[in-house]
């Protein structure tokens, strides 16, 4: 027979809904929109979960998604959508849609581009030996000492 205590695995009580990577908020993280859409549009879509106080269209993905944020006036509204419409297509929209809570959009957290852009350095990046050998000679002219 099945072990005692077989059917105590019930589940966690809802307050991570697994995302332990963003605190709920009542922004939401939209991915996947359609083409062409506007904030007006975005705003009836998810007006359909709770009321919306703000939404933005974003710039296209890398990827080709449209991306857009929605902030709702309350955050059992918000947590609702990203637990129940994340992955699901959305009343009014044919294709189905990524959401999130806002501060887990990737690229955007500790490691996205907050470095000082570098990479448009001319010279290449700071460790590379163009750049040392570079700022050697730019050091040793303002300087006024020669090499050896």
């Amino acid at each position: 027979g099945a072990p005692e205590g077989s059917g105590a695995a019930t589940h966690a009580p809802m307050t991570g809904f697994g995302l332990a990577a963003a605190p709920p908020s009542t922004t939401i993280f939209v991915a996947g929109l359609p083409p062409g859409i506007d904030n007006n549009r975005l705003r009836e879509v998810f007006a359909a979960y709770g009321e919306v106080t703000w939404c933005s269209v974003l710039r296209e993905g890398r990827d080709g998604r449209i991306p857009g944020l929605v902030e709702f006036s309350n955050l059992e509204h918000a947590t609702w959508v990203v637990a129940n419409v994340n992955g699901g297509i959305p009343q009014g929209l044919t294709e189905p849609v990524d959401v999130k809570f806002k501060d887990e959009r990737p690229g955007f957290g500790k490691d996205g581009g907050g470095k000082g852009g570098h990479r448009f350095s001319p010279y290449g990046p700071p460790d590379s030996t163009g750049f040392d050998a570079y700022f050697q000679q730019a050091y040793s002219a303002a300087t006024g000492g020669g090499p050896g």
